[in-house]
């Protein structure tokens, strides 16, 4: 089955049929989140931090004119690099780079961020590259997202979440360990079926209970 990402649209097809992708499975939860938030600033938002992925994984790839940066992107360079000075970390060790994957069997798909493979024969870290804060049980319904695709994909035995928070105003970084529990991956696949009953009427009274517990998982993080 051929499984396609479009960049310029950031939409995922499998077989050519469109799937939702994992940032797409969060937007219920995310209106909560996010209500008094305005769109556009969401929008502005969500470009400068795939600007700053892109910025990222051309560094490690060795390929990045670092003089052509703007000044908040090179802060954020200049951040994760500090990171990866202070955890002793090498670009070899940051595997799973902003690659698309796919879940045929759920059918939905994602772009992880990076994978810290510091060590072959321990479990490995799923870090999210963020320019906000954390949110702890948001973020780790998303990684739990990523989780699943890693380990259809891969088999691999991802043990640890953490996001990396890269302040584009001090050029400095934050390390937060998301906690783990076994409810992330029930969560997601929750808000998966949901996403994939829509709006179809026959399944009102589901989606209805299905909202209630989405209002309950957002009041729990709140």
């Amino acid at each position: 089955m051929i499984c396609k990402f479009n960049r310029v649209t950031h939409e995922y097809t499998i077989g050519g049929v469109k799937v939702p992708s994992v940032s797409g499975i969060l937007k219920p939860y995310d209106r909560k989140i996010y209500a008094l938030i305005p769109s556009a600033t969401l929008e502005k938002a969500g470009r400068f931090g795939t600007n700053v992925h892109d910025t990222i994984d051309f560094f490690l790839a060795d390929c990045l004119d670092e003089s052509k940066l703007d000044p908040a992107l090179a802060m954020c360079l200049k951040a994760f690099k500090l990171w990866m000075s202070e955890h002793e970390v090498y670009p070899d060790d940051l595997t799973h780079r902003e690659r698309p994957l796919y879940s045929t069997s759920r059918m939905y798909a994602g772009t992880p961020d990076i994978v810290w493979d510091k060590f072959e024969f321990l479990p490995k870290t799923l870090i999210d590259v963020k320019t906000r804060l954390p949110k702890n049980d948001r973020d780790g319904i998303q990684m739990a997202g990523y989780d699943l695709l890693l380990k259809e994909n891969f088999d691999l035995p991802v043990k640890h979440y953490y996001v990396l928070y890269l302040d584009y105003i001090t050029g400095k970084y934050k390390f937060f360990k998301i906690r783990e529990t076994k409810e992330r991956k029930k969560e997601f696949l929750y808000l998966l079926k949901y996403y994939q009953l829509g709006d179809d009427p026959a399944h009102s009274k589901k989606l209805d209970e299905m909202r209630i517990k989405i209002n309950s998982l957002v009041e729990n993080q709140q």
